[in-house]
């Protein structure tokens, strides 16, 4: 359940660069169709995004469950794998938004600060 989580988040988040790539910023800021599936499209992977950090904590906490049992589990999550999930959630997050603020009206890239 854990790897549908994942392959659906990856899946998303590849929807969504694709979209990018294929249409620059004034074209979606100009074509309200092309705004609808920038929304769309943010909405699911923001969707994906929560049910990977629902399904990591359930996998987490039941993995840590049978490792303190009296017969030890050899896969473990461990505060490094935890924390390489989250990065892991980074790069999307960023992504929304960044485009978010580049489709506002009050964005100017010559203020952009990163």
């Amino acid at each position: 359940v854990f790897l549908d989580a994942v392959d659906e988040l990856a899946y998303w988040e590849t929807q969504l660069y694709d979209f990018l790539r294929d249409h620059p910023t004034r074209l979606r800021k100009t074509l309200p169709l092309l705004m609808e599936q920038y929304t769309v499209l943010a909405h699911r992977l923001k969707d994906a995004m929560l049910q990977y950090v629902a399904r990591r904590n359930a996998v987490a906490k039941s993995k840590l469950k049978t490792a303190t049992s009296s017969s030890p589990s050899p896969v473990t999550m461990t505060q490094e794998h935890y924390t390489i999930s989250e990065q892991y959630l980074q790069l999307p997050r960023d992504t929304i938004v960044e485009t978010g603020k580049s489709l506002s009206g009050t964005y100017d890239p010559t203020k952009f600060t990163k």
